[in-house]
């Protein structure tokens, strides 16, 4: 659960421009469906997720993947018994490309994992097979967060969805933004004035866990065009159903405009520079 524009922006001159609390909820809402229909377009997702994946083995020394960040777990199925009990070590293997850096502002995601030639590896192939490796890891384009100069103001327990805060900021954070606070991430649901927030907790496939008090907590950040054509797609998503998504509009001098269906293509424009090749005959 993730947008890629907080709701303050959104409503901003340059968005949406509305006032009041009225239309938060359906905006949010909005913000979500944007981003879903961003990443279909672009074919990879710019939020990171956490989670397991399952990969054939293609035999040779690189293996292809989808977007990844960071592995946590690679596990071999060495005899197509079903059972995952060869651990590679993190000398076993490399992330490529070797520079992808994808928690820095310009970085991109990892592509593949290369059997290393370390003199300390134990690994020298991965074997072909079916669905005989596991890995599991943060998954997406990049991981990039800003600290927000807050804390929490007292601990919570694992299921607790209301978060206090302390610090000089506030009241800074916003419906739509995606927190991390050690290594969970909480999706915030109302925000705003004030000082506290409402939030799911584990949220994107991250463990929910209690979090002390005096936490420090930091937000998800994306690359700016993607942030753009988030708010664009739902600015247009919501002045289209004030108008009852009607397929056109008249104006008083008798001219009409025509809505377009689908991602516009303005919208299409910046997120083209991120779209993934398609790596045929991989599934990915």
């Amino acid at each position: 659960m993730w947008t890629y524009a907080d709701l303050l922006t959104l409503k901003g001159t340059a968005g949406a421009n509305v006032t009041g609390t009225t239309h938060d909820e359906s905006l949010r809402k909005l913000m979500e469906v944007s981003a879903h229909e961003i990443d279909r377009y672009a074919g990879r997702s710019f939020h990171p997720w956490v989670g397991t994946k399952f990969f054939d083995g293609p035999g040779g020394t690189m293996l292809h993947v989808p977007d990844i960040i960071s592995v946590s777990t690679l596990q071999e199925d060495d005899n197509e018994s079903g059972t995952f009990d060869v651990g590679w070590a993190a000398a076993d293997y490399h992330l490529w490309p070797y520079n992808a850096d994808p928690t820095s502002d310009s970085g991109r995601p990892y592509q593949a994992i290369v059997v290393s030639n370390n003199n300390t590896a134990t690994q020298d192939e991965f074997l072909p097979g079916q669905r005989n490796y596991l890995i599991s890891g943060t998954w997406g384009y990049s991981a990039v967060t800003v600290t927000l100069g807050l804390t929490v103001s007292s601990s919570l327990s694992a299921t607790a969805t209301s978060l206090v805060l302390s610090g000089s900021a506030s009241g800074t954070i916003e419906a739509g933004q995606v927190l991390l606070i050690g290594t969970e991430q909480l999706y915030v649901r109302t925000g705003g004035a004030g000082t506290a927030v409402t939030v799911t907790r584990g949220a994107n496939g991250a463990a929910a866990a209690v979090i002390a008090s005096g936490s420090a907590i930091a937000a998800y950040t994306y690359p700016p065009p993607i942030t753009e054509a988030g708010i664009a797609n739902a600015t247009r998503l919501f002045k289209r159903s004030q108008a009852a998504f009607a397929s056109q509009a008249g104006a008083p001098d008798g001219q009409v405009t025509v809505f377009q269906g689908g991602l516009d293509r303005d919208v299409r424009y910046m997120i083209d520079g991120y779209r993934r090749p398609v790596l045929l005959g991989l599934g990915i």
